[in-house]
């Protein structure tokens, strides 16, 4: 019985220091990961999604809420109309710029649509929220 106890003691200690997902850290994504992933919920739209990018107290997310609501007051098919508009609008990122303070990013885009077919720039402002990048600004 002593045996037992010891055995099983240690292979728990052994099993419980070799769990790879406590020991493997989740890498924090890009500015540029969050960018694309803001751009895809943006153009879906998922505001689901765009509002868990949003940085928190933003102007950008309060309006995001807003359109949340206009967009889901609206009846069934007419959201789905909406949708298939948005999915005629494709992006590519052209350029990330990270600050010094390496807390702020800047996410130059561009924007293909039926009316801008050569494409439109814009920008993204990311910031540093709790160790997360967060959009903070879409221009």
């Amino acid at each position: 019985m002593k045996y037992f106890l010891t055995i099983t003691t240690l292979l728990f200690f052994v099993i419980s220091c070799n769990n790879p997902s406590d020991s493997t850290p989740t890498p924090t994504p890009t500015p540029e990961q969050i960018a694309e992933k803001f751009l895809s919920a943006y153009f879906c739209p998922d505001f689901d999604q765009i509002l868990l990018l949003c940085a928190s107290g933003s102007i950008l997310k309060s309006d995001m809420e807003r359109n949340a609501q206009t967009f889901y007051g609206y009846p069934p098919e007419i959201q789905k109309k909406l949708s298939i508009d948005l999915e005629a609008y494709n992006f590519n990122i052209d350029r990330i710029n990270v600050s010094p303070a390496k807390d702020s990013a800047f996410v130059s885009y561009s924007i293909f649509t039926p009316e801008f077919v050569n494409g439109k720039a814009c920008n993204l402002t990311l910031i540093k929220e709790e160790n997360e990048w967060k959009v903070v600004k879409l221009l």
